[in-house]
């Protein structure tokens, strides 16, 4: 038997054991007791075989749809990153019946108190900014039938969680301020989220120009300077073959360490916009290399152009040229309250300028729609020229 042993990484490297449900996101990791011997491996969630590997790595691919994955190795081969809704998870040799397995779970489980879950998406946490002087989504999911309550700085909202748990709700508007408290509660689980300012949000994406942190940056010095009321969070770079629900990832006090790593056109923008409205600003950077921009545009805006609908006929699988992107690094944060969008992309789209013409206006018009909070401002690059071959 391999068991996974769930766990947050203290500063002394130390692990802390999670055996109730719950968010794991950025920061926290699974750690993998024993190693593999090349033989199948079968990776089973809440009892339920969700996917198989005879890598000995330990990484397990799932589907798409499956809340929960591995990622690529962090510090060394025995540390992985985890993110998703889990409650306990246990790899187990092929050689054990379904039987063996399924009795394990149920015995081992017998033992534990039932805590039943209560998921926000990884775009809310600790150190987040929400978007001032405007209604405030939230959503996740609970049991079936559970009463939702969110509260912050005063302002309280409600809602019923569906018949497949699932629920939505509207926070009633914030002034810029904090820090406060950011509740979540139900009748079974409560999640408290605390140092939470209220400011103005921006989504930063694009290919590497937007993606280049501050560290290639001539002035890096610039970001030495702390500056805890700018708060970053990076969105995980993965593309899927359909929308996910929610993200992984973390926010972080922008300071030398943090800033370094982050998109520089993003840290740049957003310090002068806090210098210039001395309000808190939280920036997410969803951004990655050589990503042409119809992957950033959901399928149902694509199919609606003729040219790309032929296009998706031809290579309905291509996740990565078509809305794989969008699936990934941009469904899940919508519909979080957002000032506007910055956008540096056009490089992998340099031979196609017409077609470019008409997909620019076809992705802002297709995340004002989802966001649904109107014609916020779409701030982009137009590419300099630059001596591409041809």
């Amino acid at each position: 038997r391999f068991v996974f042993s769930l766990g947050t990484v203290s500063s002394k490297g130390g692990m802390t054991d999670l055996h109730s449900a719950g968010s794991v996101h950025r920061g926290q990791w699974c750690h993998l007791v024993g190693a593999y011997d090349g033989s199948t491996m079968r990776l089973y969630v809440n009892g339920l075989l969700v996917g198989e590997s005879t890598a000995q790595s330990g990484e397990v691919v799932l589907p798409a749809d499956t809340p929960l994955s591995m990622a690529d190795y962090h510090d060394g081969a025995e540390f992985y990153p985890l993110r998703g809704l889990l409650h306990e998870v246990c790899v187990y040799d092929r050689s054990l019946s379904e039987e063996t397995i399924r009795k394990h779970y149920l015995a081992k489980n017998a033992l534990l108190e039932a805590v039943p879950p209560l998921v926000v998406s990884g775009c809310f946490g600790d150190s987040m900014v929400l978007q001032r002087d405007v209604p405030l989504p939230v959503w996740g999911q609970a049991l079936p039938g559970d009463k939702v309550t969110v509260a912050c700085a005063g302002r309280e909202a409600t809602a019923r969680a569906d018949a497949s748990g699932f629920w939505r709700l509207t926070l009633p508007q914030l002034p810029a301020g904090g820090p406060h408290e950011f509740t979540i509660a139900t009748p079974h689980g409560r999640i408290v989220y605390r140092d939470v300012l209220v400011g103005d949000v921006w989504y930063c994406a694009g290919q590497s120009n937007l993606a280049y942190g501050t560290k290639a940056s001539r002035e890096h010095g610039l970001a030495r300077q702390p500056l805890p009321q700018i708060r970053l969070f990076t969105v995980v770079r993965e593309a899927a073959g359909k929308p996910v629900p929610f993200t992984g990832g973390a926010w972080e006090e922008c300071n030398f360490g943090t800033a370094k790593e982050f998109s520089a056109v993003g840290f740049f923008f957003g310090r002068r916009l806090h210098e210039e409205l001395k309000v808190p600003i939280g920036l997410f950077n969803a951004s990655w290399g050589g990503t042409p921009v119809e992957s950033w545009i959901s399928r149902d805006a694509l199919k609606s152009m003729p040219e790309m609908e032929s296009e998706l006929r031809k290579s309905p699988e291509d996740k990565w040229e078509r809305s794989g992107l969008f699936n990934q690094m941009v469904h899940p944060l919508i519909p979080y309250a957002i000032r506007g969008v910055v956008w540096y992309q056009g490089e992998n789209n340099r031979g196609r300028a017409k077609q470019y013409a008409e997909l620019m206006p076809a992705l802002i018009g297709d995340w004002r729609s989802r966001f649904g909070q109107g014609d916020f401002p779409f701030v982009f690059v137009q590419i300099a020229p630059f001596d591409y071959d041809k």
